[in-house]
């Protein structure tokens, strides 16, 4: 794992204690020999939000062969998953549906483990039995300890043999020295590309000037509603890869994950308007503003939030979604304030590395 600690060297940081305990055991994991009939191998990762456990996962696999990672976030493992059930259905079920989501690969790295929805923590269940039978590595990162997975009392049960699974066949390894590594450097934002999430901004007001300057000021008579299969979603405005939304639209209906990752392959750049406090959305609004975050941050899609209180504002309050650290988290990565003043519009950025 001393490539590891040279990426790190070469971004200009260096690990904490943390993430050095972890090397160990990823090199011998990811050493070549595959795990034994019956068993799957592998690490669970967890701790506090900006822990640095993606991008200690992510170098750990970069440099093996090509085509032999699967690397998901987990709303995109649901979202692929619906899609090849569907079509597998009535031959072969979950065994083949694995099988194409796999597609020869022999590791699988899952991002941002966490369980809230029951019928989630139903499908992962197979899915990890079917890692096993088929002798696969599997690395995991996740704000949660297995045990506080689903931790909603009434469905806790249903995931029990999902947390088994994960104790019995993986290293469970609490990444967390207690720093909040996006946080502290905001700039160190991409997994080893120029742009994207991090070139977004987070302004108060209107933003004309900012919106003005990035040529993101919303273009009159670009009113659209965009297909997602049956149904569609208003956008204020589309202009190429560009699309402006209102919360409302947005977060307020009845879209999902597997949308926002459909409009992301769309848009690589969005504009919010109106977000309010999160405190006073509706449960379900909430819920989704945290989803949206996670997709537009692990897809790399710019975003830009007009008219939204300040940071303490907008997760002030009662009744913050479970993974609301974690979005607070991201959204520290967007330019605000006096940051938005003069930003061109493709900045250059001093470090070319994600801690998430």
């Amino acid at each position: 794992m001393a490539a590891v600690e040279r990426r790190a060297a070469a971004g200009g940081f260096a690990l904490d204690g943390a993430q050095q305990a972890v090397l160990p055991v990823l090199a011998a994991l990811l050493g070549g020999r595959r795990p034994r009939a019956g068993q799957m191998a592998g690490a669970y990762l967890w701790g506090g939000v900006g822990r640095g456990k993606t991008w200690l996962v992510d170098a750990a696999v970069a440099d093996l062969p090509e085509g032999q990672v699967l690397r998901v976030h987990l709303h995109e493992l649901f979202r692929r998953l619906h899609v090849v059930l569907v079509r597998h259905r009535g031959r072969g079920g979950m065994v083949a549906a694995v099988g194409d989501l796999l597609d020869g690969r022999r590791v699988v790295v899952l991002d941002e483990l966490h369980l809230h929805d029951v019928g989630n923590a139903m499908l992962l269940g197979p899915v990890l039995r079917e890692l096993v039978r088929r002798r696969m590595v599997l690395l995991a990162t996740s704000n949660y300890a297995p045990e506080e997975l689903l931790a909603d009392p009434l469905h806790h049960h249903l995931v029990e043999p999902v947390i088994a699974l994960l104790g019995a066949h993986l290293h469970v390894l609490e990444v967390d020295d207690g720093t909040d590594h996006r946080a502290a450097r905001p700039t160190e934002v991409g997994r080893e590309q120029v742009g994207g999430f991090a070139t977004g901004a987070w302004l108060d007001g209107d933003g004309t000037a900012y919106l003005r300057a990035q040529g993101l000021g919303l273009p009159a008579g670009t009113a659209a509603r965009l297909p997602l299969g049956s149904r569609s979603v208003p956008a204020l405005g589309v202009d190429g890869d560009t699309v402006w939304f209102g919360f409302g639209a947005l977060c307020g209906g009845l879209l999902s994950a597997a949308d926002y990752l459909e409009l992301a392959g769309r848009f690589s750049t969005w504009v919010l308007h109106g977000v309010p406090r999160l405190g006073e959305a509706p449960e379900a609004a909430r819920q989704r503003f945290v989803s949206l975050v996670d997709v537009l941050c692990d897809r790399d899609r710019r975003l830009v939030l007009v008219g939204a209180p300040g940071p303490e504002e907008l997760f002030a309050g009662e009744g913050q979604p479970p993974d609301v650290a974690r979005t607070a988290s991201r959204l520290s990565l967007l330019r605000q304030g006096r940051e938005v003043v003069g930003v061109s519009r493709h900045p250059m950025l001093s470090v070319e590395h994600l801690y998430g």
